[in-house]
């Protein structure tokens, strides 16, 4: 019987291209007061950039494109990683989250920096709906996902035994891999875009992987019922 449900931060409970944007918009606000530069010609200069070349070339094409900007890297950078994030829970997940507490304890294991991720989960106010939130990264960078470690922290700071968790997340090589060497079955949210071309009515049960594939939250609900009943 599943006790308790984790998840994946980024990319499963919001879109992460919210933070990055907002990430950018702190940016260009900065960079609009600091040089010759508009706002909207920053922001516009690093959403084109990030679409087409990848988050690494963003700034330092923005130098390139404003070379009057007075701002280096590094101020780009600090400014990214300390902004207030703009950013909101996929649709329905709220009311969701709270109806899964009810029945569930609830946890996330998220990578990245602490302090980045704490203030994700602060933007989205969702920090009293979780039992417990492990920032892997407070134990080192080589402890992140898919290393056992904050699997088997968190199931033991929670009191689970792995058997009885549940791992939702969108990257099977961390979130499918940990989970499941911890002892985890593991749920996987792939949107329609990434989504494998053969699927049941609700959900993709791949037994090679042992995995469940769901579109969104949404279908979780339909999951666990089937678990409880051990049909998948």
């Amino acid at each position: 019987m599943i006790r308790a449900i984790l998840f994946d931060l980024d990319d499963t409970l919001y879109p992460e291209n919210e933070f990055v944007l907002s990430g950018y918009c702190a940016v260009a606000r900065e960079a609009a007061a600091n040089g010759d530069c508009g706002y909207k010609a920053a922001f516009d200069c690093m959403r084109t950039t990030f679409c087409m070349e990848g988050r690494k070339a963003v700034f330092p094409s923005l130098l390139a494109h404003f070379p009057c900007l007075n701002m280096t890297l590094a101020d780009m950078v600090r400014v990214y990683r300390e902004h207030v994030p703009e950013i909101s829970l996929f649709p329905g997940y709220k009311p969701l989250l709270e109806e899964l507490g009810n029945s569930y304890r609830l946890g996330i294991i998220t990578d990245g920096l602490p302090t980045v991720q704490r203030g994700k989960v602060r933007a989205l106010g969702i920090e009293e709906m979780f039992d417990k939130i492990v920032y892997s990264w407070d134990y080192g960078e080589q402890r992140q996902k898919p290393h056992l470690y904050p699997f088997g922290l968190i199931l033991k700071e929670m009191q689970i035994q792995p058997q009885f968790a549940l791992f939702i997340g969108d990257n099977p090589q961390k979130d499918g891999l940990g989970a499941r060497g911890a002892g985890m079955r593991y749920v996987r949210v792939a949107p329609p875009a990434r989504m494998e071309p053969v699927c049941c009515d609700q959900w993709l049960l791949d037994s090679s992987q042992n995995e469940i594939i769901i579109e969104n939250l949404l279908q979780l609900p339909g999951v666990l019922l089937q678990l409880q009943n051990e049909k998948i």
